[in-house]
């Protein structure tokens, strides 16, 4: 109860003081200072940690001497934090060629009908917009900037539960590795690639493998990221390392149970500390 608390006095303080900051007369007379701000201060991720933390009014460190003021208003506020993560994503992002490849049901499904969507986000059977993988995608970029890329199938799934479950039964017991409808023209610019999926069957849709064979992965680092119901993630990372070339590295991945994609920023963020990337 205290993290959804927490989040939700998170999302109130970004809307009401971010629209204050953003028309404060203080930013419109110094827009140069505002500008050199988010261009020349290095943070880190334990900084935008302490930051949102200290505005969330819940236990940190001494801050004493930390310059976390970026738009120059005598006060550490969410548009502060607004501008460290901006800075944080361009900082990083700049080093490190970064890619966040995903395959999410929600996108690829074929709707004979709009209102085929279903509105209910805690039914497995949903198809609800963004997927799972991609509000996870979404968050990881958030953190550590880089590209979205949406694996998306060129024969798109049946909407209706049982159908799409039939298909993907299909899929793996013949292990067919369906044709993808998009591509990349640019794979060797980038050397850290984030994969994401649901367990399907206890493995990846068959599209990841799709994805894994369409391209050259040597001497790149993989982090996996899966939403998943009981299964965790099962048999994923075994059957996605046997595809990579040996010189392909792969961190620690990461599983969230479906229920709590909707409360899983945090615990990405702390993963992606793990990490150690930049």
């Amino acid at each position: 109860m205290k993290k959804l608390a927490d989040c939700a006095l998170s999302v109130f303080m970004s809307a009401s003081l971010f629209i204050s900051a953003f028309n404060s007369s203080e930013l419109i007379r110094h827009p140069a200072d505002f500008a050199q701000a988010t261009e020349t201060t290095k943070y880190t991720i334990e900084d935008i940690r302490n930051l949102q933390d200290f505005l969330l009014a819940r236990e940190t460190p001494d801050l004493t001497g930390k310059d976390y003021d970026l738009n120059d208003d005598d006060r550490w506020d969410v548009f502060d934090l607004c501008l460290m993560k901006r800075q944080f994503i361009k900082q990083s992002s700049s080093g490190s060629n970064v890619l966040i490849a995903y395959f999410t049901r929600a996108e690829n499904v074929y709707l004979d009908n709009p209102d085929e969507i279903d509105i209910d986000a805690t039914s497995s059977a949903s198809v609800l917009l963004p997927g799972n993988a991609a509000i996870m995608a979404n968050h990881i970029q958030s953190l550590v900037g880089g590209d979205l890329f949406p694996i998306v199938v060129e024969n798109l799934y049946p909407s209706d539960y049982e159908g799409c479950l039939e298909r993907v039964s299909k899929e793996q017991a013949e292990n067919i590795h369906p044709s993808l409808a998009n591509h990349l023209d640019n794979i060797d610019d980038y050397d850290i690639i984030f994969l994401g999926y649901p367990n399907w069957g206890y493995s990846c849709p068959m599209a990841i493998f799709s994805f894994l064979e369409e391209y050259d992965f040597s001497g790149k680092t993989v982090i996996p990221f899966c939403t998943h119901g009981t299964g965790g993630l099962a048999d994923t990372i075994s059957d996605i390392t046997a595809l990579l070339p040996e010189d392909c590295t792969m961190l620690k991945p990461i599983g969230i149970y479906r229920s709590d994609i909707s409360d899983c920023y945090d615990e990405i963020e702390e993963w992606i500390a793990e990490l150690e990337l930049f």
